[in-house]
């Protein structure tokens, strides 16, 4: 098959080669004119849409910035001390002075001292009179306003004129609700009420009494604070 298959080739080209050269040489037919291509039809440009305004966007919220707190506006923060009297006790008359400091902003610790007379009108016994004690305060806030705490006192009697060798000596200690009232150029006023325990011991030559005794606490002090 292979060797039929060429020789047919070569007579196909010699055939081909003959027909191209007798239609070159005869009239050609008149050639139709080429129609023009239809223009394609435009299409509508979409008309451009509005392009919409910005919408003015309502500013956020801005916290108020908090102010710190400026130690001259406020006068209890910044006193330190403390310092006041006992006006009943001098109806005895016994100088009572209180000195408190302030450990922390709502803890005060107090020291006590006194020193004076005292006397019993049914009696006639006087005697005198020294004092020394302490208190712790907790207060509501900052060194002033409602308060609770706690007084230890230590009193000691001697000097009575009806028995040069009578001495006599005591513990008082309660709880207490108080306030202070601090103004602002440090005017100071305290008040306290509460309970006492109050444990004495009284000896002369010939005797000697011990005592106890549950007794209201009253304190109302005026001072400064600085």
């Amino acid at each position: 098959m292979t060797r039929s298959i060429v020789p047919h080739l070569h007579v196909i080209q010699i055939l081909l080669v003959g027909a191209t050269a007798h239609v070159a040489a005869a009239d050609p037919e008149p050639v139709p004119a080429a129609q023009p291509a239809p223009a394609p039809a435009a299409q509508p440009v979409p008309a451009a849409q509005p392009v919409p305004a910005a919408v003015d966007s309502e500013p956020l919220p801005v916290a108020p910035m908090q102010r710190e707190t400026d130690p001259e506006d406020d006068p209890t923060a910044q006193r330190v001390f403390s310092i006041s009297m006992s006006p009943l006790h001098l109806r005895l008359p016994v100088v009572e002075l209180a000195l408190e400091y302030r450990a922390k902003a709502h803890l005060g610790v107090t020291v006590i001292g006194g020193a004076g007379s005292a006397s019993d009108e049914m009696s006639g016994v006087s005697a005198k009179v020294m004092e020394a004690g302490t208190q712790v305060n907790l207060y509501g806030r900052d060194f002033s306003g409602i308060n609770i705490g706690a007084e230890l006192l230590y009193l000691k009697l001697d000097g009575v004129n009806v028995d040069s060798t009578a001495v006599a000596a005591g513990v008082a200690v309660g709880p207490y609700v108080g306030y202070k009232w601090l103004a602002g150029p440090g005017f100071t006023f305290i008040a306290q009420v509460g309970g006492q325990l109050v444990l004495g011991r009284a000896k002369s030559m010939t005797r000697t009494e011990q005592e106890s005794a549950l007794i209201p606490l009253l304190n109302l002090n005026v001072g400064w604070s600085f």
